[in-house]
């Protein structure tokens, strides 16, 4: 016999661990930023504003953080990584380093940043196993899905 709340239970601990982990995941990676050392090219950026995002963000995690405007080589762009400015830098200049990451997209990474891989993996992990129940889920709606068609095309 089951006992009374046992499927709410289940339900809330399913939906704890699918939004735990990945916001705790996205907030683990955004901790981590990539190392100076390695950037392809380095210049200077002068921060012209910024913006106070959070406290929970799908992308950003937990936390607040600032998108900054900033001038690049005469072009204007919003520096939306995560904790790579703060407000407190607005009107001055910063070193950054540019790589190239995947599909061209720019990775930045700023003097004293270093990258954590255990933070890294950490995170990645996190958001995988969060991840897994939401699979679970949508093979299981899938399979209702696939029968009930089975069933409303066999009636014909």
């Amino acid at each position: 016999m089951r006992r009374p709340g046992t499927a709410t239970t289940f339900w809330v601990v399913v939906v704890l661990v699918v939004v735990g982990g990945w916001f705790g995941g996205q907030t683990l990676t955004r901790l981590s930023g990539p190392e100076f050392t390695e950037a392809e090219q380095v210049g200077n950026t002068l921060v012209e504003s910024c913006e106070r995002r959070g406290p929970v963000t799908l992308t950003g995690g937990i936390g607040y953080w600032y998108a900054c405007e900033a001038r690049i080589r005469s072009r204007d762009v919003t520096i939306d990584t995560p904790g790579f400015f703060t407000a407190d830098e607005t009107g001055r200049t910063i070193t950054y380093g540019w790589s190239k990451g995947s599909r061209g997209r720019a990775i930045l990474s700023r003097p004293g940043w270093g990258h954590y891989g255990v933070l890294d993996a950490i995170g990645g992990i996190l958001i995988v196993v969060s991840m897994i129940p939401v699979l679970f889920l949508l093979y299981g709606l899938w399979a209702v899905l696939r029968d009930r068609a089975k069933r409303l095309f066999s009636r014909r």
